[in-house]
């Protein structure tokens, strides 16, 4: 159970509980095998972090295929695809980006109107079909916009995108959807849960229920309970004034 006021160790050590478990559960560094090496290097650099000077990762994009290949008109190989960044120091999470990718493959040339969708498709041509977007960014205090948000499209890490065909618009930035912090631990595992993987099962395991929960009480102790005292202090601001507003983070 996250204790209060060590936001920073208790956040560095379920971190670490995290790439831990990418790259030593057997079943699971067997799909993600290209970014083990980044993983084992994140857990190094957070072992050694230190509160006064915060930490910064990337958080390589692993890349799984879908059992159930989304049907658009032809059989596709179908991938999800998790990547990002984060920033942290003793006050909370300063900065956080984090690109969640649906890739296809179609197996023929498709159209736009036979796929139900915006364009057409060339075979064995590899596309993004969806795209979403979790951030906490400190950086946008009083510009009134969400600090902690979801967005739909916008622009693609190069090395998540690779050679794929984009064709959301990039530069459309909004709306920014307020929401509940989602971190790296918390996307993977409702991602993970509701697309039909190989890794579906070892992330049903308890020691990976253990990494959620003791995430979940983090969250719970050192933001939610911070929000809720202060949003009990005064009735006059709407919950979206309210996310526009810094995190304040138990610390």
């Amino acid at each position: 159970m996250a204790k209060s006021g060590r936001f920073f160790e208790t956040y560095k050590s379920n971190l670490s509980s995290y790439f831990k478990y990418l790259y030593s559960h057997g079943n699971v560094n067997g799909a993600l095998k290209t970014t083990l090496g980044t993983i084992q290097t994140n857990q190094k650099i957070l072992e050694a972090a230190n509160k006064n000077r915060g930490v910064s990762l990337n958080l390589p994009c692993f890349e799984v295929p879908l059992l159930r290949p989304v049907q658009c008109g032809a059989d596709t190989k179908s991938y999800l695809s998790i990547g990002g960044r984060i920033k942290f120091d003793r006050q909370g999470i300063v900065d956080q980006s984090i690109s969640v990718c649906l890739f296809i493959v179609p197996d023929k040339d498709i159209t736009a109107s036979s796929n139900n969708g915006t364009t057409d498709m060339k075979a064995n041509t590899r596309y993004v079909v969806r795209r979403f977007h979790f951030d906490m960014d400190c950086n946008l205090d009083n510009k009134g916009w969400p600090i902690s948000h979801i967005q739909y499209g916008g622009k693609i890490l190069d090395d998540q995108k690779g050679d794929a065909e984009y064709h959301l618009i990039k530069n459309i930035d909004l709306p920014r959807i307020p929401s509940f912090p989602l971190d790296i631990i918390q996307v993977t595992n409702f991602f993970l849960h509701q697309f039909e993987t190989c890794l579906k099962k070892p992330f049903s395991l308890p020691d990976w229920r253990s990494v959620v929960i003791e995430n979940d009480n983090i969250w719970k102790e050192h933001y939610i309970k911070k929000m809720l005292e202060e949003t009990s202090k005064t009735k006059k601001k709407t919950m979206y004034e309210w996310a526009c507003q810094p995190i304040r983070f138990n610390s």
